[in-house]
């Protein structure tokens, strides 16, 4: 056991040689990073209306048409726009029901 502590030791103290000489090499100041990261920019939650919900359920009524319309022999065909409606109408349902929005019935 010491002798693989005593390994990775060397290898750390190999390591940091090599960085050193590098950092001297190219002028580097000691520390590896001198500016600190940038943090990731958080989209801001979108807020979606009942207008939102009506577009949405016009865009599932208008896939299905065109999924139903298809004279192909791909019955696949359209079908992934239709889950692609959907789901922003799932995304938008859930998105109001949260906000505690009463969601109109769908005029089928």
């Amino acid at each position: 056991m010491s002798k693989k502590l005593d390994e990775t030791k060397s290898r750390r103290a190999v390591k940091e040689a090599i960085l050193q000489r590098v950092r001297q090499s190219f002028g580097l100041s000691a520390k590896l990073r001198s500016t600190p990261r940038k943090k990731k920019q958080k989209r801001p939650a979108p807020s979606y209306t009942i207008a939102d919900l009506m577009a949405a359920r016009e865009r599932v009524r208008i896939a299905e048409g065109r999924v139903d319309s298809s004279r192909g022999n791909n019955p696949n065909r359209g079908r992934a726009d239709l889950e692609s409606a959907r789901l922003v109408q799932w995304v938008i349902e859930t998105h109001l029901r949260s906000k505690g929005i009463p969601i109109p019935p769908a005029n089928d």
